[in-house]
């Protein structure tokens, strides 16, 4: 019975470590997630930007024709 007992508890050992490890491992999926989705938005951003500035310098410099 002794060995039973040990080997339940080495499986809830087990257990608990898997549970903390997946857990840190989806906590560190999540803020890479974010951090892909702030530089995707940031790109984004300059990109609109640099489109703006642009047109803009197109629109001053050709406004005539």
């Amino acid at each position: 019975m002794s060995i039973d007992i040990q080997q339940a508890g080495l499986s809830l050992e087990t257990d608990i470590f898997n549970a903390f490890v997946g857990h840190n491992e989806d906590q560190n999926n999540q803020r890479k997630k974010h951090q892909a989705k702030r530089l995707f938005a940031a790109r984004r951003a300059i990109e609109k930007y640099r489109e703006r500035r642009e047109l803009a310098e197109y629109l001053e410099n050709n406004w005539l024709y």
